[in-house]
């Protein structure tokens, strides 16, 4: 997997209303979905802060070159040793990685992948009425952190680019 970037991130030791507050701080931008997530995701307050390593892979580099659906690129995720993410790394990794690549392509609402935009690989939560995930975003030098719709079946390219967490 030579295509993948790694950054490491501290999680935890956080309340919602917290990661709230510096989320509006930092001047991120949240769509109706990621806020919906953002009250739903399990938190751990009481834990210390610790370190993870989170890799940002095409899915073309697990494979995947024609693209994939998400239980299909979760699998060769997982066979390739990598994790997946609780929904609260997305958080905590858009508030820490304030150099994520600009799209110049200010299209929000495509029903489709946009432009340089990173996938949080996360497990599915419990609501089937809920969003996916989230996906992080720089539109023009505004940080976004983004909740997504789709099902099984949607068909991801492969130059999608995930978040695992490493081992």
């Amino acid at each position: 997997m030579a295509e993948m970037t790694v950054i490491t991130i501290k999680m935890g030791g956080a309340t919602r209303n917290e990661l709230r507050a510096q989320l509006a701080a930092a001047h991120i931008q949240l769509n109706k979905h990621a806020a919906q997530l953002l009250e739903m995701m399990p938190l751990y307050p009481q834990e210390p802060p610790y370190q993870v390593r989170v890799g940002l892979v095409p899915i073309a580099a697990l494979g995947l070159t024609g693209g994939a659906t998400l239980p299909q690129i979760y699998r060769a995720a997982i066979g390739a040793g990598l994790k997946l993410a609780p929904l609260a790394l997305a958080v905590f990794l858009r508030l820490q990685w304030r150099d994520q690549p600009a799209s110049q392509d200010l299209e929000m609402h495509r029903q489709a992948v946009p432009d340089l935009a990173v996938t949080v690989a996360t497990a599915t939560p419990g609501d089937l009425d809920a969003p996916r995930g989230f996906y992080l975003r720089n539109v023009a030098g505004q940080l976004h952190l983004r909740g997504y719709v789709c099902d099984d079946q949607y068909w991801w390219p492969g130059d999608a680019v995930f978040a695992f967490v490493l081992n």
